[in-house]
């Protein structure tokens, strides 16, 4: 039997004619989205700290990774205090008052401190606990923040 112009099948395989398109249609699977990669500091630590490529360089990952963003955010820090570049809020300040701390003790505590933790867990933008020595030797807690891009802003101080 002779199809007659603008008849199709309907159904392939069933021999029906229909007019007009045919029904059948072909699925196209959508592409998938790669999985999104965990935290830095969800990363365990590999046997290795260090991995090295075949023309001798090393690769960090892992917790050593970590560590140089970290080693980057305290220069950064460093560097505003060491330019003075950087504002005390007022709870600082009574801080400051109540532990019989200064100026000077807080920038000590942070050019020879570290990163002690990060805080992550604020809308207003991460937050650095930094540890460190003061002047005296005691041992104090600076919590900070960038304020916008180019300043520091310095939370609080407390003495341990």
């Amino acid at each position: 039997m002779k199809r007659p112009p603008g008849w199709r099948y309907s159904v392939p395989g069933f021999g029906g004619l229909r007019r007009g398109r045919s029904k059948t249609r072909v699925r196209v699977p959508r592409p998938t989205r790669p999985a999104p990669r965990p935290p830095l500091w969800a990363i365990p630590a590999p046997a290795a700290e260090s991995r090295e490529r075949h023309n001798g360089t090393r690769i960090l990952v892992g917790r050593q990774l970590a560590k140089v963003r970290l080693m980057g955010t305290l220069q950064k820090i460093q560097q505003r205090i060491s330019g003075r570049d950087y504002f005390l809020s007022s709870h600082a300040e009574e801080e400051m008052l109540d532990d019989g701390l200064e100026r000077p003790d807080i920038e000590s505590a942070i050019l020879k401190g570290r990163i002690e933790k990060r805080l992550t867990n604020d809308s207003r933008g991460t937050r650095y606990r930094i540890e460190g020595p003061a002047r005296d030797g005691r041992l104090i807690h600076v919590v900070c923040r960038f304020h916008e891009i180019t300043n520091l802003l310095v939370i609080t101080v407390y003495a341990l």
